[in-house]
Parts: C-alpha cells; structure tokens; sequence
C-alpha cells in the first residue's frame, strides 16, 4: 500500500441518492496537500459544487497544519477547470507541456513514424502563494 493513500482525504458528494462530484487528496512526499482528482459530474456543474469541494479540501489540509496544496489541470480543458481554480485562490506555479501520440496504427515504434497529434500545457496551482 503507497504511504499517500488516506482515503480520509477523499470528499464525495452526492444528490438524490447518485454522486455528484468528488475530491481526491494526498499528501505529497514533500508535504503538500495535493488535489489528485476533482470531478463533478456534468449535470451537477455550475452550481458551485466544485468550488466547494476544492475549498473544503483546503480547510481539510489547513486543519491537518499543511501549509501548502496544489493540483494539475490541463490549461486548455473545455469545461473551464483553469477558471475554477484560479477563483478558489490558486495561482499558476509552473507550467508544463507534454506531447502525446497514437500509437495504435504504427508499424514500428520509432520516433520518425510518431505524429504528434495532442498537446496541452499543465498548470500547478497554489492557493497560498
């Protein structure tokens, strides 16, 4: 079992009987609370419940004496994640770029018969900097 998983740091919430959305934390190695998951469902969104969710797991790591927290989004997410984050607090650290291809439909896995077909840039986010 990995020495990050504590399950009492996964918030979930739900609406008439179904989950609605939910926060999965950890404390990083290097002592900060990490948001590794934060999804609401698509009929639940824009009603604050990610919001909610995203300050409840502050005040959780705050409560704990963490100082820091943090998460990775995908900047150029459609359903406005970026925007989400950036009202709760945090504030662009570092930014990242990963390239991705198929590899489904190659013959070989050489690096000359890979197309780059997807490309975005990761954002991490500190809400007490």
């Amino acid at each position: 079992e990995r020495e990050q998983f504590d399950p009492s740091l996964w918030f979930l919430a739900s609406a008439g009987g179904e989950l609605a959305g939910g926060s999965l934390c950890l404390i990083r190695e290097d002592g900060a609370g990490w948001v590794n998951v934060l999804g609401v469902r698509r009929q639940y969104r824009g009603r604050g419940l990610g919001l909610a969710l995203l300050r409840h797991s502050f005040c959780e790591f705050r409560r704990r004496g963490y100082t820091q927290a943090g998460l990775d989004v995908d900047s150029e997410n459609p359903s406005g994640a970026t925007r989400l984050y950036e009202r709760s607090g945090l504030r662009v650290t570092r930014q990242l770029r990963q390239l991705f291809c198929h590899l489904g439909h190659m013959r070989t896995l050489a690096p000359s018969g890979c197309g780059w077909v997807n490309a975005w840039r990761d954002v991490t986010l500190d809400p007490w900097r």
